[in-house]
């Protein structure tokens, strides 16, 4: 667990937050004494949750990225991406069936997912994502999927440090299986298609929107290395949503396609 600020405020607050995602409740602000002031004691209770959550969930094997865009970023009142951690048993491969009762505002974002090929050394900090290629081990579609516990998003910016502090609202992760070897391959040049229930809902690249996978990698290995948190081989990691949070009904089903990497399937029901 990484450097913990204030250790009574941080297990105060994880505490109401694991109680209040435990009942299925819509989010609530954390009171002010417990409240986090900033970035780093978000992150401080988003690892003590973690910590909480993980004899039910399993481990930390993979994070998502909120706001990769510097547009996103500033909507978001923040300077940088934020993160969150993914449970193991909440990583699905291929497709996955969710059920709309266990969410408060279930949604899915489409995502490329990278999974790290070797373990990121200790201190590592690569300045962009030519650096960062080297840790690479293949490139997949994803389904990022989402608890929107604010009911809006994005979050009033007063409440984006709590968010941070539950996770950054990730619910899991449904990857494909993608591709290899990406040596030379424009990740943030290839075309994504979503479809909702067999008909056109959308189509970006990530150069679009999230910005190049590869520069999003980058930052997150800062942002951990800093923190003396660990990337081993096999950690998956969300890149940033290549369009708007698309919420689901129980009913629907979606596929997303992004092309040389396949796709993912989500039914609700």
């Amino acid at each position: 667990m990484p450097p913990d600020p204030d250790p009574d405020r941080t297990r105060t607050a994880a505490n109401l937050l694991h109680e209040s995602i435990e009942r299925r409740e819509p989010f609530a602000p954390l009171p002010r004494e417990c409240a986090p002031r900033d970035l780093e004691e978000a992150y401080a209770i988003q690892a003590r949750l973690q910590a909480m959550r993980a004899p039910a969930l399993g481990p930390i094997v993979g994070w998502k990225i909120a706001g990769a865009a510097r547009s996103r970023t500033r909507m978001l009142g923040v300077d940088e991406p934020l993160r969150g951690g993914i449970h193991a048993t909440q990583v699905h491969r291929d497709r996955a069936t969710l059920r709309a009762a266990d969410h408060v505002h279930l949604g899915v974002e489409c995502e490329i997912a990278i999974e790290l090929g070797v373990d990121v050394p200790p201190g590592s900090r690569p300045v962009d994502g030519a650096q960062a290629a080297r840790f690479v081990g293949r490139a997949c579609p994803a389904f990022e999927i989402v608890d929107d516990r604010f009911l809006q998003y994005p979050p009033p910016p007063r409440l984006v440090l709590d968010g941070v502090a539950c996770n950054a609202g990730n619910a899991g992760l449904i990857v494909g299986a993608g591709m290899h070897d990406t040596t030379g391959l424009a990740l943030g040049a290839l075309r994504a298609m979503l479809r909702v229930r067999g008909g056109f809902a959308g189509e970006s690249t990530a150069h679009e929107t999230a910005g190049d996978p590869l520069d999003t990698l980058a930052w997150l290995i800062r942002s951990l290395s800093s923190r003396g948190v660990p990337l081993p081989a096999g950690t998956l990691v969300s890149t940033g949503s290549l369009g708007p949070t698309r919420f689901l009904e129980a009913g629907e089903d979606a596929v997303l396609s992004i092309e040389r990497l396949g796709e993912v399937r989500v039914t609700v029901v």
